[in-house]
């Protein structure tokens, strides 16, 4: 199986690519929203079965699937303070309905909570103290939590090759339990943070007609990372378009180096539709089209792309039409194109039709074609030895 980095060493550069199922759409929104819909009817069956543990821990889950329970109006936190009333957690449960009216001043049912409230911190050994998270979370995982909030003030890296960077910390906090209203906060911070460091993985590398992404599995390995986190953490319709255009970069990447050519121009196109920012997709789209056995539509998109492409990216387009000319046994055609690259300060033909045999068509110093005079005649100067006279003599010269 020949890689994409075997293509790219031919035409001198080098690429890997990484496997990827299909991106989210735009609905990613609503399919979290869903699942966190779902887990509120398993924590109310939960919790009319007195289960409050576990009618508990799968408030907190919903909190967290719906960042800041904003979709849920808040319910995971108001009977997130139920459960641990019922658990006898007084502390808890007091710091759980504040946080429901502090974050849902308007709720229609804030009498009603107001009043339980007043019930659970009327239980409390000492119910003029303040309570605050450490009521709920022990001090590792708060400061974990200030660990991640001055990491994502900072715009740190978001994810590492080892495994780490900001991403890491938030999964940790969800993992120990954070659901706080500021996680929602936490994740819109990241997504930025994660859309920046994409956004540069897949910006074109310097003279080249491929993105960064391409330099080393292990930084392909880090954006599927990137991606799938993304979608995990619910990003908004814009954001979602982009991920999914991303992926079919990856996807593209992928089907190019398992041979699959016709997938990754496909994927290449539809990515190009989504991302024109991106000024090397016609070349990778023109390249995945040839190696599809398209050498026609691979030399359209380069006649249609070349226009608007990059300077530096111009030998590129030359080999890569040398190529497409030659898998359409245009070889005349292809080796004047070659002759750009041998000779750059001649200017390119425009046509790459090969020479008729009734006209012979030559180059000139502007680049225009002119038809060959045979035979043709050159001056020299000549004489005899004593001669003071220097004769002009017209010699013939073989075409």
């Amino acid at each position: 199986m020949k890689t994409l980095r075997g293509w790219m060493v031919a035409v001198g550069l080098a690429v890997c690519a990484v496997a990827w199922p299909v991106a989210a759409s735009a609905q990613q929104d609503e399919s979290v929203i869903a699942s966190a819909s779902a887990v509120m009817d398993d924590a109310k069956a939960a919790y009319n079965a007195e289960q409050y543990d576990r009618a508990a821990g799968l408030y907190i889950r919903a909190a967290q699937l719906d960042l800041g329970g904003k979709q849920l109006s808040g319910s995971p936190y108001r009977n997130l303070a139920r459960c641990m009333f019922w658990l006898d957690k007084y502390d808890q449960s007091v710091f759980w309905y504040q946080v429901y009216v502090r974050t849902y001043p308007d709720a229609k049912d804030r009498e009603q909570v107001t009043s339980e409230l007043d019930a659970a911190n009327a239980r409390r050994s000492s119910p003029e103290r303040r309570v605050g998270p450490e009521a709920v979370y022990d001090k590792s995982v708060l400061q974990l939590i200030e660990a991640l909030e001055t990491r994502l003030k900072k715009h740190e890296p978001a994810t590492t090759a080892s495994g780490g960077g900001t991403s890491r910390l938030y999964v940790l906090a969800i993992e120990r339990g954070y659901a706080l209203p500021d996680l929602a906060v936490f994740a819109r911070d990241l997504r930025g943070d994660l859309l920046s460091e994409l956004e540069a993985r897949f910006a074109r590398l310097p003279r080249g007609p491929l993105p960064a992404l391409g330099e080393s599995s292990e930084a392909l390995e880090v954006s599927r990372q990137r991606l799938e986190l993304l979608r995990t953490l619910g990003p908004g319709t814009k954001e979602a378009l982009k991920v999914a255009a991303y992926q079919l970069l990856l996807n593209g990447f992928a089907a190019f180096e398992g041979d699959q050519f016709a997938q990754a121009a496909e994927a290449f196109a539809d990515a190009s539709a989504a991302l024109p920012s991106l000024d090397y997709l016609p070349w990778v789209l023109a390249l995945a089209r040839l190696r599809a056995g398209d050498a026609e539509a691979a030399l359209k998109g380069l006649e249609a792309s070349r226009a608007a492409a990059p300077e530096e990216l111009g030998p590129w387009y030359d080999v890569l039409t040398a190529e497409a000319l030659r898998a359409r046994k245009d070889l005349r055609g292809a080796a004047a194109v070659y002759m750009t690259l041998l000779m750059p300060e001649q200017r390119r033909v425009k046509t790459l039709d090969p020479p008729t045999d009734d006209k012979v068509k030559t180059l000139d110093e502007a680049g225009k074609t002119e038809e060959a005079e045979a035979p043709r005649t050159i001056k020299t100067l000549g004489g005899s030895v004593g001669d003071k006279t220097i004769k002009k003599i017209e010699e013939p010269v073989s075409p």
